[in-house]
């Protein structure tokens, strides 16, 4: 059928006295209506293939990098290749289809189309089987696999089902709406055309929707842009709300900690991204309303409602935005936003001199105001403020309450970590408190894990991160002592059998270089080298020579020598070092060398508890609605057995105050492991090395009568600090089982107060 032949039929249709326009002009508005439609789907393709790539790397890099439990990682893998369908399943569904010559007949074009809109109508009627439910699979297997406690996964279920209920509501609303009634008006014009039987009234209302879009052409409607102001006054809340929880998450809900001016700086970047938001919103918006003699247009071009179309109007609003709902004779209603969200603009005018006397739209004309109400700005800021001020009195009413079981304790210093450990939130905390080189205070408060009944021990184990890098070194000063390398021993010479697979600039760095964190050794690990450390199978041993090959074979991030770099990767080389020195493994060394003669009977290494039990404290991570999660013990509780040297060891407190002890007594020579040169050595730092000594930072403190030493550490679960005094032979000790970015601030508080009631004055 060619052209001419649709024109004869399109033009006997009686589509209810709109205008009249010229064959031509129909014909181009159903192709236009058609291009329009193929760009829409066009368009979602690309962002729902885009949206399966990035699943499909997302998840596959925590698959790859991270140790999850069994269930999480099948999850993972569940999500990934749910994306890998969803992906085929669009691409595939699009080449499958046929496509029309550009110099087609309009006949042969609708055709076309009409198989394109089946095709759709049946992907979004099945979204449910092919879309959602895979990934809602994945998504269970990854919420219930994890540690969460059993609310978070409820509440986790619970809002990924509404969200997918609500993706698959949207879907077949789309269909209902506007997909079934296009492919019935495209069948019922092939169909008329071929058996020359006029449309029935309810094809020519389906064919509206098409003919609308050329209405413009017969009568240009007034249109209103979206004012700025108004959009900007629920931007800004938005976007102050999103400041608002993001610092109640970094402050773990102390509510006055938000206000500090570290924190309160960050709301003008805040402010300013909601007043773009704002603007942008207000740019992209090409129609708030248009008022024209054939009614009233909204949206964008092709929604437009006749004037006889309106049976019924009926007010509503929601806060200060007053809209209008139109009901047609079916009951179908539309809603029409007006005032508020227009610019100023002559309105009402436009409704009087375009709708028809009787209309039931001209009896609200008063809502209609030619101007909108003045908003006073300080209305808008009181307004902002009161809903600011009560999501601040609800969060503070959520964080006030304790995240574990309070504990009542009768001795004053139990009471004093219990209120820190309160005001903070931590699930346990634990200290001691050497005088005189003894230890005169051990104690510990809270739970070995969040939300469970068993309470921590003096004699629990807590892991030390990066306070394991001074006894890395403490064991390197004794090989040293014993003659087995010495400090200006060179990396090429202690690893002459794979020497030419060193970068040049490596081969020279000594063990000094490498302990002072001067040896110009990454600060961060390469991603693919952290991957394969995750992954990595065999001894500790094993995997600490491969993850050093890998480091070696790459050029430094600083010329060795001229530059700090604080370096997990530093002294994993160096803990190599000493294992190819002595013949020892790096964990032997220090259980036999350093544990063993201090009577450390709680040191060991790795995450402290044993898996599936709560026999020594777990770590915990944090969670953005929940505050802090658990962690359970296995896979994934602490970092990869390739940088241990940097950060591996756990043990009480009071183990780690007999190595303390060591230290102080190690200067007045009172040590039989090192000579008092030894432990100068250790803690005397280098010029511009920003404080830092071997495996310790060298500070000057009043309390300390001079210099302090100390260095803090954390597996981004567990988390201590150690403070000492040599010149007063004193030392205080705090550690609890969360990261280090909830830990600071309490566990510095208690070790001040510590310091202050023992030997500060």
């Amino acid at each position: 059928m060619h052209d001419d032949a649709l024109k004869q039929l399109w033009k006997g249709q009686d589509l209810e006295a709109l205008p009249k326009l010229s064959d031509e002009a129909q014909i181009a508005t159903l192709k236009k209506r058609m291009k329009r439609f193929d760009k829409t789907i066009q368009w979602r393709d690309y962002r729902e293939v885009a949206a399966c790539i990035v699943i499909i790397v997302y998840f596959g890099w925590h698959l790859l990098v991270g140790k999850y439990p069994a269930l999480m990682q099948a999850g993972f893998v569940v999500l990934i290749g749910s994306a890998g369908f969803i992906a085929w399943k669009l691409i595939g569904s699009k080449l499958r289809l046929p496509k029309a010559e550009a110099d087609a007949p309009v006949f042969d074009v609708v055709k076309v189309e009409l198989q394109k809109v089946g095709n759709q109508i049946g992907l979004l009627q099945s979204v449910a089987w092919w879309y959602l439910l895979p990934l809602f699979v994945g998504m269970m297997l990854c919420t219930w696999g994890g540690s969460g406690s059993f609310s978070t996964n409820l509440f986790g279920s619970s809002f990924t089902f509404v969200i997918y209920a609500f993706i698959y509501w949207l879907n077949q609303f789309a269909v209902k709406r506007s997909l079934l009634p296009l492919k019935q008006a495209l069948e019922a014009l092939l169909r008329s055309t071929e058996t020359g039987e006029p449309l029935d009234q309810a094809h020519v209302a389906n064919l509206r929707p098409i003919i609308d879009l050329s209405m413009t052409a017969a009568a240009k409607p007034a249109e209103f842009k979206v004012a700025f102001w108004p959009i900007a006054l629920f931007g800004e809340i938005g976007f102050v709300g999103i400041w608002f929880f993001w610092m109640l998450g970094r402050t773990n809900f102390n509510v006055p900690r938000m206000f500090i001016p570290q924190h309160l700086v960050w709301i003008v970047p805040f402010f300013l991204a909601g007043l773009l938001y704002s603007w942008l919103i207000q740019k992209s918006t090409e129609r708030a309303v248009g008022i024209s003699t054939l009614g009233v247009h909204l949206s964008k071009e092709h929604n437009l409602i006749l004037w006889d179309e309106i049976k019924e109007v009926r007010p509503f609003r929601f806060l200060h935005i007053r809209s209008l709902w139109l009901f047609k004779e079916s009951g179908e209603k539309t809603l029409m936003p007006w005032t508020s969200l227009e610019r100023h603009s002559d309105l009402k005018p436009a409704v009087e001199n375009s709708a028809p006397p009787n209309n039931p739209i001209r009896k609200y004309l008063p809502l209609l105001q030619s101007e909108p109400p003045k908003k006073n700005i300080m209305t808008k800021i009181i307004f902002i403020g009161i809903l600011l001020i009560s999501l601040g009195a609800i969060a503070y009413v959520c964080g006030s309450a304790p995240k574990t079981q309070v504990i009542e304790y009768s001795d004053p210093a139990s009471q004093m970590l219990e209120s820190i450990r309160e005001e903070h939130h931590f699930p346990a905390l634990a200290a001691a408190v050497v005088v005189d080189g003894k230890t005169v205070a051990t104690n510990a408060v809270g739970f070995r894990k969040n939300g469970g009944p068993e309470k921590v021990t003096v004699d629990d184990k807590f892991h030390l991160g990066s306070v394991t890098k001074s006894m890395t070194a403490t064991v390197a000063a004794m090989l040293v002592e014993q003659g087995k390398l010495s400090w200006t021993t060179t990396i090429g010479e202690t690893f002459p059998e794979f020497r030419n697979e060193i970068r040049p600039d490596y081969r020279g760095v000594t063990l000094e270089q490498l302990l002072s964190q001067r040896s110009g050794a990454p600060g961060n690990a390469p991603s693919d080298l952290w991957i394969k450390a995750w992954a990595a199978n065999g001894t500790a041993a094993e995997q600490r020579l491969a993850f050093i090959k890998g480091i070696l074979a790459r050029e430094p991030e600083a010329k060795p020598g001229t530059k700090f770099i604080y370096s997990n990767q530093g002294y994993t080389i160096a803990g190599v070092m000493l294992e190819k020195a002595a013949g020892k493994t790096w964990e032997n060394l220090l259980r036999t060398m350093l544990f063993a003669p201090l009577g450390m009977t709680t040191a060991g290494f790795g995450a402290p508890a044993s898996v599936g039990k709560v026999d020594q404290p777990w770590g915990h991570a944090k969670n953005m609605l929940f505050g802090i999660e658990p962690v359970p013990p296995g896979p994934g509780a602490d970092n990869p057995l390739a940088i241990s040297p940097a950060g591996a060891v756990h043990c009480s407190v009071g183990d780690l105050a007999k190595y303390a002890a060591l230290h102080m007594a190690g200067e007045q020579g009172k040590s039989k492991l090192l000579r008092a040169e030894s432990f100068q050595k250790l803690h005397t730092a280098l010029p511009d090395n920003d404080d830092y000594a071997l495996g310790w930072k060298v500070l000057k403190r009043p309390w300390a009568n001079g210099r302090a030493l100390t260095h803090n550490g954390s597996n981004t679960m567990f988390y201590v600090v150690v403070w000492m005094a040599p010149e007063k032979n004193c030392a205080v000790i705090v550690a609890t089982n969360v990261g280090a970015d909830q830990a600071f601030e309490g566990c510095d508080a208690l070790a001040g107060k510590l310091i202050n009631q023992y030997f500060g004055k």
